[in-house]
């Protein structure tokens, strides 16, 4: 497997059902995967499953959410909008200092 799926499957390995959820969405809407095989869990991997959803400890992830999005250098949700405010507001002062530069030059 290579390295950037590896990435994703640990990134998905370790979110809430939720953001799993969003992320399936984001792949289904964006990739044509209308010829995909459903495939019913075998015997072995719905016990592994069942034992996931018990909080079997043997099968809970060993990373936390926010420990994988460090390791993998990425930025939660909340993070990436502060960032893009600080951005935006850097931008607009950038702005509008020039803009009250050229007004008061003659």
């Amino acid at each position: 497997m290579s390295n950037i799926k590896e990435r994703i499957f640990g990134a998905v390995t370790v979110m809430s059902e939720e953001d799993a959820q969003k992320v399936w969405d984001l792949i289904l809407s964006t990739f044509a995967l209308d010829n995909i095989e459903q495939i019913v869990p075998d015997l072995d991997e719905q016990t592994i499953m069942n034992a996931y959803k018990s909080g079997d400890p043997d099968y809970q992830p060993s990373v936390s959410q926010e420990d994988l999005l460090k390791e993998l250098n990425l930025i939660t949700r909340k993070k990436f909008l502060t960032k893009c405010r600080e951005l935006f507001s850097a931008l607009l002062f950038i702005f509008f200092s020039s803009v009250s530069l050229s007004a008061a030059e003659p």
